[in-house]
């Protein structure tokens, strides 16, 4: 949880961990506290399995990277990018198994936009040779967009003050002296660095976001 420091996380080599809800499973990269507070992780739905009805105090952020994520409002198949902002609920479920991408409790109170965007249906912007970008959202500071990087490109990361996150979806990437593979995260504080694309990459990648927490200490629940 000290986000002025860089992190750097295989989570393909991590072990799956047992949730409270019966056939929910999850990888943590980050967490505030054990079961509420800022989290950031990776989750699995077994097929059939469901959540009960749920609030987010703070917001829920979901990439959907594998299977089809439902509740009670549709269904969300890979590639699908969801936004249910504070205050926000419903009755998560996946019929036949799901993998996602979470980010809970990290959204400001006035960011009240309830999306969900399948990205298919976008159009991508050319940033620099070899480098191409699908916004997805922003708000304030935060913006969140996927990068694709073809191999040999390079992608400037962390050029402001205000660090970011990357979730390598696809490739592989050189960052500083890292490796790093396909299903990792990494967390950028101050640093200027570049990363060089090995493979034909793919990233979710989340700027601005990280500013506004450099002084703050986590809090306990």
């Amino acid at each position: 949880m000290d986000r002025s420091t860089n992190l750097f996380i295989d989570v393909e080599s991590m072990h799956w961990q047992e949730s409270p809800h019966p056939g929910v499973l999850r990888k943590p990269l980050e967490r505030e506290a054990a079961e509420h507070g800022w989290v950031t992780s990776v989750v699995k739905y077994l097929p059939g399995a469901s959540f009960h009805g749920h609030e987010h105090p703070k917001g829920e952020e979901i990439l959907v990277l594998d299977g089809t994520f439902s509740d009670e409002n549709g269904h969300y198949p890979a590639g699908s990018y969801l936004r249910n902002p504070p205050g926000s609920s419903h009755v998560p479920f996946s019929d036949h198994g799901c993998v996602l991408f979470v980010k809970l409790n990290q959204m400001q109170a006035s960011d009240t936009t309830q999306l969900a965007l399948p990205l298919l249906e976008q159009s991508w912007t050319q940033l620099s040779e070899g480098v191409t970008e699908l916004e997805l959202y922003t708000h304030n500071d935060e913006r969140v967009s996927l990068v694709s990087v073809d191999a040999g490109a390079s992608l400037p990361l962390a050029a402001q003050d205000f660090g970011e996150e990357l979730f390598l979806l696809k490739g592989n990437i050189k960052i500083g002296e890292r490796f790093m593979r396909a299903f990792s995260w990494i967390r950028m504080a101050r640093d200027q660095v570049a990363g060089h694309a090995q493979h034909d990459c793919l990233l979710w990648r989340k700027t601005g976001s990280l500013g506004r927490y450099f002084t703050d200490a986590p809090t306990s629940a």
